[in-house]
């Protein structure tokens, strides 16, 4: 069975960049609020796992990690620092720092976090690419074979005549060598 990547991409993979990118809502509340902050990222976190269920439920199953496997992991990577998160500025709201330096923090982890999610697109359209590249290989390399399957029929059928073998071809360093070399050479090795 093959699987359109690119229906895959976008029936799957931007609603679950839906859920990744509003994580960035818990940030939105003030810094000492682990509850709303909390309950933003709980939320986002069972919303990506009952997802993962209805992905896992439509593609068919592999004995390896997939592409969108891979990029629903570091959504949930990204989920679960969320909360890590979530507990530090609450903790060092506790301990006494101010409320500039806290905001100060929470805007460089908000950066942070958007660092993490471009660097988890380029590495996932970077896998894609260099999949489909070899899946383009795979395919170039099976119209060969054929073309010499069909080639190669195409010149037993000429060298044969109805009175025998024409002698002359079937020699070696012979037109009929020199071709069959010449389509072995056009297969990968």
């Amino acid at each position: 069975v093959k699987r359109d990547a690119q229906s895959i991409a976008w029936n799957f993979g931007f609603i679950f960049l839906i859920i990744e990118c509003l994580l960035f809502v818990a940030f939105g509340s003030p810094t000492g609020d682990i509850g709303t902050r909390t309950s933003v990222t709980l939320s986002l976190l069972l919303s990506a796992v009952a997802f993962k269920f209805v992905v896992k439920e439509d593609l068919p199953e592999v004995p390896y990690l997939t592409i969108m496997d891979k990029y629903m992991l570091h959504g949930f990577t990204m989920l679960f620092l969320q909360g890590m998160q979530n507990l530090v500025m609450q903790q060092i709201r506790t301990i006494g720092m101010s409320q500039h330096n806290a905001v100060r923090l929470d805007n460089i982890c908000v950066l942070l976090f958007l660092c993490g999610l471009v660097i988890q697109h380029v590495h996932v359209w970077r896998l894609y690419y260099e999949k489909s590249k070899i899946m383009g290989y795979e395919e170039i390399a099976h119209r060969q074979r054929k073309m010499y399957e069909i080639n190669r029929s195409k010149i037993t059928s000429d060298v044969y005549t109805t009175d025998g073998p024409a002698m002359g071809d079937l020699r070696e360093g012979g037109t009929y060598d020199r071709m069959n070399l010449f389509l072995a050479s056009l297969l990968p090795a």
